[in-house]
């Protein structure tokens, strides 16, 4: 993921100039007359309200107004000119690698301005309180004196220092309260009845394949650790999305979990033969080029990827994963297809070939269908999300969150890709004896 103290220099994050609101001729030649007029106009209010808070900030309190405004306006800007970009790809006028490389690019360039909107919206009364307390008299002496410049200039270096103060504390937070992935596997082997202990041995249960020793599985996470936040509460439809629940995770030896994270497989529910059985749940191969591709080995037995498609879970207890977090992994693999090129498995949904068999009110239909455009540039089909969302009561407060929330989804299947690059290109093949200690434990 991007990160965000690195990415904070001695200025204001987001300060406007000419070359941060610019657009490259190859794609601003490409956007109709109106779009390229709402940037443009959009870029002019944008320096002009930089332009006042440098001359016309008399005290703190208008200046981290402006700042405010500036950044929505940045804001603002990213989301038309990445809306612009997906119509170009809709009139195939850029191709799906451009438009993924430009859009991958602008979330680079705009991450600092979501930290430094969060901060401002968390934090304003305690920037302006470390502000006032460090700078407070110079700039009112510097106002009396009528050196506005100086004091403007002042300012700006009082905002710089705390904004990065204030950005480095929540990274530190953030970083101390990282997510416990040890207590998360643990809570989710308890949750499920996926642990054992065999005389001197720890085992722990894979739900596709049965037991291994308890160092080859993993708990897999259904919506990534990496999202958080308002914008994914939001989607859910509740006030807070907790990810640490057992309910978000699944046990599942360790490759299959990578296998999962990368957009290999999917779990999806089997269509019931009659209206009150139970939810049942199957693995299908999304990857079709991994059929036949070794996830494991035991001696001179080889366990490919297409065992596994079609292949029920078995669960040990009445316990299972929250369906909306299923359903949520479900969409996010089918925007892994888009994205990777995968348009085989992008088909089979297009073509209702492969349905989401249980249907609920899991995601919120707007923030959902944002989410599809901002991440492939097109429309999710609608056998991707009919019968599967709500519609809520009103917007989101923050009309940024949407554009967020894409940053992060797309900062995951970044990292889902570069991880699996990694996994192929660091294991050429298990050995014999490596094989036969690894799957040691799995009972047929």
């Amino acid at each position: 993921m991007a990160g965000t103290s690195s990415k904070l220099s001695t200025t204001p994050s987001s300060v406007i100039s000419s070359k941060k609101l610019m657009i490259p001729e190859r794609y601003s030649s490409l956007m109709n007359q109106t779009r390229r007029t709402s940037l443009a106009e959009i870029k002019s209010r944008a320096v002009s309200t930089c332009s006042a808070t440098s001359t016309a900030s008399s005290t703190i309190s208008e200046f981290l107004e402006n700042r405010v405004k500036i950044c929505q306006l940045q804001m603002e800007y990213f989301a038309s000119y990445q809306d612009g970009m997906k119509e170009a790809l809709q009139k195939k006028e850029v191709s799906e690698y451009d438009y993924h490389e430009e859009v991958g690019q602008l979330d680079e360039q705009y991450e600092p301005i979501v930290q430094e909107l969060k901060v401002l919206g968390r934090q304003r009364k305690f920037l302006e309180e470390d502000m006032e307390e460090g700078y407070g008299i110079q700039v009112k002496r510097l106002k009396t004196e009528k050196a506005n410049d100086a004091g403007a200039e002042l300012i700006e270096r009082a905002y710089a220092s705390a904004l990065v103060s204030k950005v480095m504390t929540a990274t530190a937070k953030q970083k101390k309260q990282k997510f416990d992935q040890s207590k998360f596997r643990k809570d989710v082997l308890e949750y499920y009845g996926a642990a054992r202990q065999t005389g001197a041995q720890r085992e722990a249960y894979c739900h596709l394949t049965g037991w291994w020793l308890a160092d080859d599985i993993k708990a897999a996470h259904l919506v990534p650790k990496s999202l958080s936040g308002d914008e994914l509460s939001f989607l859910f439809g509740v006030r807070e999305a907790v990810l640490s629940d057992s309910k978000n995770g699944i046990s599942l030896q360790r490759k299959i979990e990578e296998g999962l994270d990368s957009g290999i497989i999917a779990i999806v529910p089997v269509p019931p033969l009659k209206e009150d059985d139970p939810t049942k749940w199957k693995c299908v191969l999304v990857d079709r080029d991994m059929r036949d591709a070794m996830f494991s080995r035991s001696g001179r037995d080889v366990y490919t990827w297409k065992e596994l498609d079609g292949k029920e879970l078995v669960f040990l207890s009445d316990n299972r994963p929250a369906r909306r977090f299923l359903y949520f992994r479900f969409v996010v693999t089918y925007l892994h297809a888009k994205k990777s090129g995968n348009t085989a498995w992008a088909e089979r949904i297009d073509s209702r070939n492969v349905l989401w068999a249980s249907p609920g009110p899991y995601l919120e239909k707007s923030t959902l269908l944002s989410l599809g455009r901002n991440i492939s540039g097109f429309e999710l089909p609608p056998p991707l999300y009919e019968d599967m969302t709500f519609d809520s009561a009103e917007p989101p407060k923050d009309a940024t969150q949407e554009v967020v929330l894409s940053m992060r989804v797309r900062e995951a299947l970044i990292e889902s890709v570069k991880r699996r690059e990694s996994d192929e290109s660091g294991e050429e093949s298990l050995s014999d004896d490596e094989g036969s200690e690894e799957c040691e434990a799995r009972e047929a």
